[in-house]
């Protein structure tokens, strides 16, 4: 949405602000050969763009990696590792989405930095990845120089709006923002931990009593 190509198909939109716009070019990165087809959750399917060998997305190259988030058990070899590091230690800023944190403390670009993740997740987080400087759980969004971290999935969208603040005019951002309709949070939490997993505990608690009926033959 910061381009112009985007900006000027939007007609309502002053000139003055298509001359802030950005380009931006998004390739889909994995081992496999470019234009292969990943099953992600729901059964939607992703055509890769990019291999990881690809000299367009070597380490240097891009401005940014996102990380999205697998499920936490997945470990990626180190040809996948190895390239977010390397990416990492080239300058490139790296975006990790809610479990994608573990995909940064297995590639070890946690190590001495403040960082966060899913916040029900924080206490294994803190236990797999000892060398991070700090687990803050209160924030949604926690910067360490060129490391983004966030929260549970829709903190992404938080994340990604604070890093478009930080590095696009104010103007530009507020108004893609506005029309992609993603509001303007706070980073804080408006809960802490233990609220939270006493929610949690509650909602089990209450599928308890019918999983027993059922487990007993009653309906």
């Amino acid at each position: 949405m910061t381009t112009a190509t985007y900006l000027s198909s939007c007609p309502m939109l002053p000139k003055s602000l298509l001359s802030q716009s950005r380009p931006c070019t998004i390739d889909y990165i994995s081992a496999s050969p470019p234009g292969s087809l990943h099953t992600c959750t729901s059964n939607l399917s992703l055509r890769t763009t990019a291999s990881l060998a690809d000299t367009a997305v070597a380490p240097g190259k891009l401005d940014l990696l996102l990380v999205p988030g697998p499920a936490p058990g997945i470990v990626p070899g180190e040809e996948v590792l190895g390239f977010l590091r390397a990416h990492f230690e080239a300058g490139t800023h790296v975006l990790g989405i809610c479990t994608g944190v573990f995909v940064c403390g297995y590639a070890g670009i946690l190590d001495g930095a403040s960082v966060t993740g899913p916040r029900a997740l924080i206490p294994m987080l803190r236990e797999m990845f000892p060398g991070a400087e700090s687990w803050d759980e209160s924030r949604r969004v926690v910067r360490d120089g060129r490391l983004w971290t966030c929260g549970g999935i829709t903190n992404g969208l938080d994340l990604v709006a604070h890093y478009l603040r930080e590095n696009y005019p104010p103007a530009l951002v507020n108004t893609i923002l506005a029309m992609a309709d993603v509001p303007e949070r706070s980073v804080k939490y408006d809960t802490g931990p233990t609220r939270d997993n006493m929610f949690f505990l509650w909602q089990v608690l209450r599928v308890l009593p019918s999983a027993a009926f059922r487990m007993i033959g009653f309906s």
